[in-house]
């Protein structure tokens, strides 16, 4: 469907000032450089992602491991010496149990971050083409882990403890 709008040439432009046209907005970075910038950011962004997936599956292992080696004082006691083989052996599984979840876990997280990097190449394929150029990948671990321990955690106040208009900070835990 086309529309066409169709003005009278002499009376809808004598009514108005002359404007310039409208100046080019002024670009900080030309495509190139958006494209490495995009790379820092998801470099960043999967960082983020892998590290907090890693600190809850990490604290999810150590909860079970403790909850193997505590000794509870209710009624299961009576029934199995806490000496006994059978109760050792069990203990045994749990923990083997629990090593290899973790293990599972950390490969499947690991599989999530490939492929979230592939899926981010070929997104970048499609702005490379775009663009008109080939710009080599700028994805660096090592880079977003040194950016990451830079940041600081900010958090917003509550109304239910009565400080709902400040933030505070929350230092990184490895500082």
């Amino acid at each position: 469907m086309w529309i066409a709008l169709v003005t009278l040439s002499g009376a809808a432009e004598s009514r108005r000032p002359a404007v310039p046209p409208a100046a080019k907005p002024k670009m900080f970075c030309d495509p190139v450089c958006e494209l490495r910038s995009q790379d820092a950011a998801f470099s960043l962004l999967v960082e983020t992602f892998r590290q907090h997936q890693s600190y809850n599956i990490e604290i999810d292992y150590q909860y079970r491991v403790q909850a193997i080696t505590e000794k509870h004082n209710d009624r299961s006691e009576f029934f199995i010496e806490s000496n006994s083989e059978g109760l050792k052996a069990l203990r045994r599984l749990l923990y083997g149990m629990a090593k290899r979840e973790r293990e599972l876990r950390m490969s499947k997280l690991e599989t999530q971050v490939e492929n979230f990097q592939a899926a981010n190449s070929c997104a970048r394929k499609i702005d490379e083409d775009f663009v008109g150029e080939k710009v080599p990948k700028n994805l660096d671990r090592r880079v977003a882990q040194a950016t990451l321990k830079e940041f600081v955690i900010m958090t917003p106040g509550t109304l239910a403890k009565g400080d709902a208009a400040r933030s505070r900070s929350i230092p990184p835990a490895w500082s």
